[in-house]
Formats: structure tokens, sequence, C-alpha cells
């Protein structure tokens, strides 16, 4: 094989390789795009997750609080409550 050729197939294989890695940093980007949209996800449900614990904290503080004053009431007017 003469020189000429050598270098030929060398250009090839460069090529091949310039190929395979233009393929690869396209798949890289759909995957950060990929994660990006995941975190986003992530963070919305967090976002909702905390918003519910509040709403339920304040919930069970309203309940306990009817509670307390259906307890007082049933001592004043004997409605009865509880069974």
């Amino acid at each position: 094989m003469d020189e000429q050729g050598a270098l030929q197939l060398i250009l090839q294989k460069l090529d091949k390789l310039d190929d395979k890695l233009t393929a690869l940093e396209g798949r890289m980007a759909a995957l950060d795009e990929r994660t990006s949209r995941l975190e986003a996800r992530a963070c919305a449900i967090e976002r909702c997750t905390e918003q519910m614990t509040e709403d339920t904290a304040i919930t069970r503080e309203a309940a306990n609080t009817l509670l307390r004053w259906a307890e007082k009431t049933d001592n004043v007017v004997h409605v009865g409550l509880y069974p």
C-alpha cells in the first residue's frame, strides 16, 4: 500500500469517527433536554407536595378546632356527639 492509500484510509476512519462523534453529541443534547424537563417536573411535584402538606396541616388544625368546639358544645347542650 502506498502512502497516498494509507492516508486515504486514515481520513476515511477519521470521517467515520467524526460522524459518530456528531451523532453522540446530538444524543447527549437530547438527553440533557430530557433531563432538564424531568428536573422541572420534579420541582413542580415538590412544590405541589409542599402546598399539600401545608393545606393538610391547616385542615387538620381546623378539624381539631371544630372537634374541641363540638365537645364543649356537647357538654352544654347534650346533643350526643359520640354514639
